[in-house]
């Protein structure tokens, strides 16, 4: 309603400002969502504990990632992975250490997966989203887990292209209140 209200003028005006720029940015980003949303995604959660796997399942149903896998020891995790191919494995790191560390070791080589091990502490790996292996620490919250799935399209990523949209043009910025 509100652009059908205003003339072609106030709308040039309105489209012009940098600070439009941002928010036409991101709807452009949301648009590109669904089309990326598209791509089937699944996980497979290994853990002992099954409050840990019905929460990750709940918060990877929420970022559009509905064919979860869940495993409680090595056999059917490494089964599952071989025979599904997830696109990610979550792990907990409170299970087993022995079982941990071997499955760790089979999916980084026979399985291509990105591998994210679950600590209690520990810290998330911001330098490490290109690589294989991530590390969430928990309780692991829906914005950092949006991070690991969709680096791409996560509220981090909006905000970092705001920002290298205000320093491209810092001096035609005006904030009017």
């Amino acid at each position: 309603m509100f652009i059908e209200r205003t003339n072609q003028a106030d709308w040039k005006a309105i489209s012009s400002n940098p600070v439009f720029e941002v928010l036409r940015i991101s709807s452009k980003t949301i648009k590109l969502f669904g089309d990326y949303m598209k791509k089937r995604k699944s996980a497979l959660v290994v853990s002992e504990s099954l409050i840990v796997k019905q929460e990750m399942r709940r918060m990877l149903g929420e970022l559009y990632v509905h064919n979860v896998f869940e495993a409680r020891d090595f056999d059917t995790a490494a089964e599952t992975s071989k025979s599904k191919a997830p696109t990610f494995t979550f792990i907990d790191a409170d299970s087993d250490p022995e079982m941990v560390l071997k499955l760790g070791s089979y999916l980084k080589s026979e399985v291509k997966t990105r591998i994210v091990f679950l600590k209690r502490k520990g810290t998330f790996n911001k330098g490490n989203d290109e690589g294989s292996i991530s590390v969430l620490e928990k309780p692991v919250t829906l914005n950092r887990l949006n991070d690991v799935i969709h680096p791409t399209l996560s509220f981090s990523a909006l905000i970092a292209e705001a920002q290298a949209l205000i320093e491209r043009e810092p001096a035609t910025l005006e904030f009017q209140l």
